[in-house]
């Protein structure tokens, strides 16, 4: 035997046996737990600090998989973001080619408006849009008064609406968001709200609109229009939603944005810088959502060679990209 070859000539007895054994073992679940921690941190990434009282940032195309929140069930008042469920129950019931006639009630309409005046004429499409695009309280006045004959019967559509949609943390004392103690929702009723609003084509498309505007069928007046949401027009992946503010509500906002076929819904209730939070939490959302698409796509998977191949060949099946989503 030459010196070159180390060969271990002593037998091995069992006391060694059992120390390599648990040495090996010691490093093998320090490896794997050092694997697992590095894994759960990196995808654990904590969410960009926001003011918000509260709010939830969603995957909708990922079966509305919840990304952050902080007290997303918390009972607060929304302010305009009221004007969804109003659409909804608008698109639901009404034909958009209709005509209302604006009532006193609704020309006196505070807060946000446009200045209807009483016995204006409009479709019912261009009172949808100074509502969503504008957020005008005027407009959305007369369309309660279309669907419900008055905003007190349309109240009560609104939370009938609320209840069949199991929503438990939602009701509603008038139709536009103005302050009331018994006027509430919650950051995931907003989302799911909002979830359900978007499924209409047209309210999808006004409120992505940037600039627009509408006229009166019995008098000569355009009203030039402004979407209220400022990242709208801003920001290219951003197609919507809603803002809302009054003093007991603060400053409210409901994003949707496109990226890379990925889409995220943000609420944000009471944010006194919404407009800087909202492109933050987005672009924070969309690292995480393309991080996790990369974890559960899935592996390799190996198959059997033809019969007219070598035996021992392997063909290798490459992953499908962007991975399941089921």
């Amino acid at each position: 035997m030459t010196r070159d070859a180390l060969v271990c000539t002593q037998p091995f007895t069992g006391g060694m046996m059992a120390s390599i054994t648990r040495k090996a073992l010691f490093f093998l679940v320090l490896f794997v737990f050092s694997s697992v921690s590095l894994a759960v941190a990196d995808l654990e990434d904590p969410p960009p600090r926001v003011p918000a009282r509260s709010y939830i940032v969603m995957l909708p195309r990922n079966n509305g998989e919840v990304l952050w929140s902080r007290d997303p069930d918390k009972r607060l008042p929304e302010a305009s973001l009221t004007k969804i469920m109003t659409a909804i129950l608008v698109l639901k019931t009404s034909r958009l080619d209709a005509v209302e006639t604006v009532s006193m009630a609704a020309a006196r309409e505070t807060g946000s408006k446009i200045h209807l005046h009483t016995g204006d004429r409009f479709y019912v499409r261009d009172l949808l849009t100074a509502m969503l695009v504008k957020s005008a309280n005027d407009a959305c006045h007369a369309l309660a008064e279309h669907v419900g004959g008055s905003e007190a019967n349309f109240v009560a559509l609104m939370n009938r609406e609320a209840e069949t949609m199991g929503l438990r943390n939602t009701h509603f004392t008038n139709a536009c968001g103005h302050d009331d103690p018994g006027h509430y929702t919650s950051a995931r009723d907003l989302a799911a709200i909002t979830d359900a609003a978007l499924k209409y084509p047209e309210f999808a498309r006004l409120v992505a609109t940037e600039l627009t505007q509408v006229s009166p069928l019995n008098r000569r007046r355009v009203f030039r229009l402004r979407n209220s949401n400022r990242l709208v027009g801003r920001y290219s992946e951003v197609v919507g939603v809603k803002t809302g503010f009054t003093p007991t509500a603060g400053r409210c906002l409901i994003v949707l944005a496109h990226r890379d076929n990925r889409e995220v819904l943000l609420v944000l209730l009471d944010d006194r810088r919404r407009f800087a939070d909202a492109p933050k939490l987005i672009n924070e959302a969309f690292r995480r959502a393309a991080k996790l698409d990369a974890t559960r796509a899935p592996a390799p998977a190996p198959t059997v060679a033809p019969a007219t191949a070598a035996m021992n060949t392997v063909a290798t099946v490459p992953a499908t990209p962007g991975g399941s989503r089921d």
